[in-house]
């Protein structure tokens, strides 16, 4: 299970790497760099997922846990949907500042769970 924490960690990096470079790069984004976004952060996601899932099955969530789990399943589902629709049109400040706050929760919350983890 340490092995999916790392790739997970690894993978939030990555992911979180490609969308500053696609903020910078501005609009319109480029087909490459948001390709390899998008596929990022839906392995960042599944394996967050697994390991939510694996966390579960062997008991080790707390209620602080599941309420961070919460957390990153709402903010993951507030991604998804101004990352479509910013992708697809021009970006307001209001899509902008809505993602970059869901990416900052969704960051954080895995982050807290998988360092957890990995230090205990």
């Amino acid at each position: 299970m340490r092995t999916i924490g790392f790739a997970a960690l690894a993978l939030l990096i990555i992911s979180a790497g490609f969308g500053i470079w696609i903020a910078l790069a501005g609009s319109p984004y480029g087909t490459a760099l948001l390709t390899l976004h998008k596929l990022t952060s839906i392995a960042f996601g599944v394996l967050c997922v697994l390991f939510f899932i694996r966390s579960v099955q062997s008991g080790g969530m707390t209620g602080g846990d599941i309420a961070v789990a919460a957390v990153f399943a709402v903010s993951v589902l507030a991604l998804l949907a101004t990352g479509g629709i910013m992708s697809a049109k021009q970006p307001t400040l209001l899509l902008r500042a809505i993602h970059i706050a869901g990416s900052a929760a969704a960051y954080i919350t895995a982050g807290i769970r998988l360092v957890r983890f990995l230090i205990a």
